[in-house]
């Protein structure tokens, strides 16, 4: 008989203001003089968060990790009372990190690649790092997924899981994050 999935309560993280957009100041031109259009942006496109370097048409100079929240995983071993909380949830740019993963050139790595979601199970410290990273949900691209995982486990920043009040080793959580490029 299939066993039911445990079950935990998980706080999600308060949701961030809209960021606002002033519109461009109404310019009125000369009589007779017709204005170009105004094209709109595609609706299926979410846009850059953070501040993406001169981000342009097509992708391949950098991207980014924004973690969306997480979510209890029913497979996971070790679950807490308290789940792990993002601290700050803020796109982690690929730049700065990419040597260090052993990208060398990250340019022609990312050339072609389009925003994406991804999943990936966590391995939470009882001091909040992240030991280890497996993704569930692929970028399409073994290299970048490697890439993807090297700067979470770098970079993102959680408060731990707790048990009893104290901090708790778990894999039991799973994150989802969109990856723009750039």
């Amino acid at each position: 008989a299939p066993v039911p999935p445990r079950s935990a309560v998980v706080t999600p993280a308060p949701p961030r203001p809209p960021a606002s957009v002033a519109p461009p100041p109404t310019v009125n031109p000369p009589p007779g003089v017709t204005p170009p259009p105004v094209e709109a942006p595609p609706m299926e496109s979410s846009p850059p968060l953070g501040n993406p370097p001169a981000a342009s048409e097509t992708a391949g100079q950098g991207g980014q990790v924004v973690p969306l929240g997480l979510r209890l995983d029913p497979n996971g071993r070790d679950i807490p009372d308290t789940a792990p909380q993002l601290v700050g949830s803020t796109a982690i740019a690929f730049q700065p990190l990419a040597s260090s993963c052993g990208v060398s050139n990250l340019e022609a790595l990312l050339t072609g690649m389009v925003a994406t979601s991804v999943q990936m199970q966590l391995q939470v410290e009882p001091n909040g790092t992240i030991s280890n990273v497996r993704l569930l949900q692929s970028t399409g691209s073994s290299a970048v997924d490697d890439l993807v995982s090297c700067v979470v486990k770098q970079r993102l920043q959680l408060e731990p899981a707790r048990s009893a009040g104290v901090p708790q080793l778990t894999d039991a959580y799973i994150l989802e994050a969109r990856i723009q490029f750039f």
